[in-house]
């Protein structure tokens, strides 16, 4: 079962004819007919009747329609939310916290902030003693690390 069967399928139970169906998604009408036989095949029934020249939906087609049309309306949510991703940075953020106080820093917001903006990026802590920390970070082991210090 493929996408482009399911629509095949939406379009030709909306319109009501193969004819109409492939002019409505620019392909031929043996292609929208082998389309919905194969979709058929896949699916184990019937979903036109096709009798006297005429096309018509199913009881099983009937009963699917609605979640084809479901599906194809999650298909076009899918694709947009795929495309607002593009060019969002990804990756992980190697952030290390010293072990002295751990309650002291809370990571809370920034966590969720790096998950609400940057939904790409996993955020990953290490927890080491400060010292041990600053060592790491000076080497280029460990790209940043929160440190507590007073003033």
């Amino acid at each position: 079962m493929e996408i482009y069967q399911i629509r095949a399928f939406v379009t030709v139970a909306r319109v009501g004819s193969l004819t109409k169906a492939a002019e409505a998604l620019s392909l031929t009408q043996p292609a929208v007919t082998a389309q919905i036989k194969a979709l058929e095949q896949s699916l184990g029934v019937a979903l036109f009747d096709r009798s006297g020249g005429r096309l018509t939906l199913a009881k099983a087609g009937e009963i699917l329609l609605p979640t084809a049309e479901s599906l194809l309306v999650l298909g076009a949510q899918f694709k947009a939310e795929a495309q607002q991703l593009q060019g969002s940075l990804q990756g992980q953020i190697e952030l290390g916290m010293p072990s002295e106080q751990p309650d002291f820093l809370r990571l809370g917001e920034l966590a969720a902030a790096v998950t609400q903006r940057l939904p790409l990026i996993e955020l990953k802590t290490q927890t080491l003693p400060a010292a041990t920390l600053a060592e790491q970070v000076s080497t280029g082991r460990l790209p940043a690390a929160l440190t507590i210090a007073a003033h």
